[in-house]
């Protein structure tokens, strides 16, 4: 929600001005906004998006089964008619998605001792995470664009077959969504190995820009848990992080952003969450107002932070 005025500024207006290549790379909600913007009408994929998952109503607790319905019709929505193919053959970007498919037998009475077990080894080690999980990288270029580190990683084409798939399953968090079967793997949310995308990017030039709705970067979903677990600096030397001010963060309800969370805070009270959610989009349009402020003008000093 807090994005989505900045996301419909940098690819409905900003990037529209340059011709550059980009790479666009997303775990979970992440993976479904960059499937918008690799659209040749971003802007109405973002807003059947925004439509789809903000007015989602669920008159009585939903079964993963349910909510994976639920989400492969916002998929199929932000997708629309001729979404798939003008991500697959647009030239301008090569759209990059994160799933998480398990090294462990999946049994749904069994998943959450799983998840506590995979947790126990992450909190000693982020490395050992990948004893549990790997990394799939599923590419529109079928590219490799990141180097290797403790999470086992593999890079496969995004086609016309799988992208349907793979995105669901980015965005499958275990327990509230039923998983993804791909390529013979039970695929999970990115989110768990990439909660925050702390990823060194194979480039020589250029940036990489990461809209973000927090100032700190959290390497995995397991690491929301663990303080002391930081992002590694050395990745991010390249990174331009827009992130929203303390200051705004604070005028907002509840002093916080929208989170899945809301769903449970705000049972069959849909209308008020919506509207809720609605009011947030309006208020963080000042993202959008501030970055354009930026692109358009010098750099002032103090809104730069160096993470270094």
């Amino acid at each position: 929600m807090t994005l989505y005025p900045l996301y419909r500024f940098i690819f409905g207006e900003w990037l529209t001005e340059s011709d550059q290549k980009i790479n666009l790379i997303g775990a979970s909600a992440g993976a479904w906004s960059m499937a918008c913007a690799a659209q040749s009408e971003p802007l109405e994929a973002f807003e059947k998006y925004l439509k789809g998952y903000a007015e989602q109503k669920y008159p009585n607790a939903p079964t993963p089964k349910e909510i994976s319905e639920k989400c492969n019709g916002i998929i199929a929505g932000l997708l629309g008619e001729k979404g798939i193919d003008e991500i697959l053959e647009t030239k301008r970007f090569s759209l990059n998605v994160i799933t998480s498919p398990s090294k462990f037998n999946y049994h749904p009475k069994k998943l959450k001792r799983k998840l506590f077990v995979a947790a126990f080894w992450n909190l000693i080690s982020r490395k050992n995470l990948g004893n549990y999980f790997e990394r799939n990288i599923f590419s529109a270029s079928s590219t490799d664009i990141i180097e290797r580190d403790g999470i086992p990683t593999e890079t496969l084409s995004l086609s016309q077959s799988n992208i349907r798939n793979v995105l669901l399953a980015s965005g499958a968090i275990p327990t509230v969504i039923d998983p993804i079967m791909i390529n013979d793997k039970v695929h999970w949310d990115g989110g768990i190995t990439d909660y925050h995308l702390d990823l060194k990017y194979k480039i020589n030039e250029g940036i990489v820009l990461y809209p973000h709705f927090h100032k700190e970067i959290i390497p995995g979903w397991l690491d929301k848990y663990i303080k002391i677990r930081k992002s590694n600096p050395e990745n991010h030397d390249r990174t331009v992080m827009i992130y929203p001010s303390d200051d705004l963060i604070k005028s907002l309800h509840n002093q916080q952003i929208p989170t899945r969370d809301d769903f449970t805070t705000y049972f069959q009270k849909d209308e008020e969450r919506i509207e809720l959610w609605y009011k947030t989009i309006s208020r963080c349009e000042e993202l959008a107002k501030d970055l354009k402020s930026i692109v358009n003008h010098p750099i002032k000093p103090e809104a730069i932070e160096d993470f270094s």
